[in-house]
């Protein structure tokens, strides 16, 4: 599997702005301003009774910007913020809500979402899971918050 940019090396006095530019562009490349890549083979057909199909492609990364959008508006931080590397604890939550989101509705494999969601590793988008499921359970807050977003963003599904 392709990643959608590989990320600037880092050192030098330039790194913030090829950071930054990073950023856009994998905004860009999820929006669907670039060619996405070949498309693979088509998979064999699902039986009828089984769950709706993954999403890929894309339609996968237009899905994915629609959730980041949403989780970007209804926490106030930008969708830029939710693609950054940043620790720090404003982006945390959103960023974690919103891998939980695209995993949810795309139904897309870890290493997918993890590139939809900012050139993540699965292993992180498994840990994102794993955090939300279980503040869903202890916190009866947080899951009626992300149960409106998870109404909301697929609401706006084509």
């Amino acid at each position: 599997m392709t990643a959608l940019v590989a990320p600037p090396p880092a050192a030098g006095p330039d790194y913030a702005a090829r950071l930054r530019a990073h950023y856009r562009e994998v905004a860009r490349r999820l929006a669907g301003d670039v060619k996405p890549p070949a498309p693979r083979a088509p998979a064999a057909p699902a039986p009828a009774s089984a769950a709706p199909p993954v999403v890929d492609g894309p339609q996968a990364r237009g899905r994915a910007l629609r959730i980041l959008r949403a989780v970007a508006e209804d926490y106030q931080v930008g969708v830029d913020d939710l693609l950054a590397f940043s620790r720090k604890q404003a982006f945390i939550e959103p960023r974690h809500v919103a891998v939980w989101l695209v995993r949810r509705i795309t139904r897309a494999k870890l290493s997918t979402v993890g590139r939809l969601v900012g050139e993540r590793d699965f292993s992180t988008v498994s840990n994102s899971v794993k955090y939300v499921e279980i503040r869903r359970e202890r916190e009866v807050v947080f899951r009626l918050r992300t149960d409106r977003l998870a109404r909301r963003a697929e609401a706006e599904q084509p």
